[in-house]
C-alpha cells in the first residue's frame, strides 16, 4: 500500500476592483459582483468594538492600516450586498500579499465615500 499525501494548492484567486466616482465594485473570481458602500455609523461603532480604540483614535493612528482592521472594514462595507453573505474571515481568505495594493486602495475608497477622509487645510501639506 502506497500512502499519497495531497497538497492543497494556493488560493489563487482572481479579483478585480473598479474603482470610479460614481460606481466602485468588486468582482471576485467566482463572478460575483459587490458595490462598495460607505460605513454607517452602527458600521464604526464595529469598528470601534472590532479594534478596541475609539473611532478618534482609529482615524489618527497606524491601527487602521493593521491587516485585520482593512479586512474587516472592507467587510463592513461588503456586507451591504443583499447576495454577500461570507464571514470576515472568509474573505480574508480570497485575499493575498499579491492583494495589498489594491486593498489598500479600496480601504481608502471606502473611507472616502464614508467621510471620514482628514481634509487638508488650505496651505498645509501633509
Amino acid at each position: 500500500m502506497s500512502s499519497e499525501t495531497k497538497t492543497q494548492e494556493p488560493n489563487e484567486n482572481t479579483i478585480n476592483v473598479i474603482l470610479g466616482e460614481n460606481t466602485s465594485e468588486i468582482i471576485f473570481q467566482n463572478g460575483m459582483k459587490c458595490k462598495i458602500y460607505p460605513l454607517t455609523f452602527l458600521d464604526l461603532a464595529y469598528l470601534e468594538n472590532f479594534t478596541g480604540l475609539a473611532l478618534s483614535e482609529l482615524s489618527s493612528s497606524k491601527s487602521i492600516s493593521k491587516l485585520i482592521n482593512m479586512l474587516y472594514i472592507l467587510w463592513l462595507s461588503l456586507k451591504k450586498n443583499k447576495d454577500f453573505t461570507m464571514t470576515h474571515e472568509e474573505l480574508g481568505e480570497l485575499f493575498s500579499l499579491k492583494h495589498n495594493a489594491e486593498l489598500t486602495l479600496i480601504i481608502g475608497k471606502i473611507i472616502e465615500l464614508s467621510g471620514l477622509a482628514s481634509k487638508k487645510e488650505e496651505g498645509t501639506i501633509s
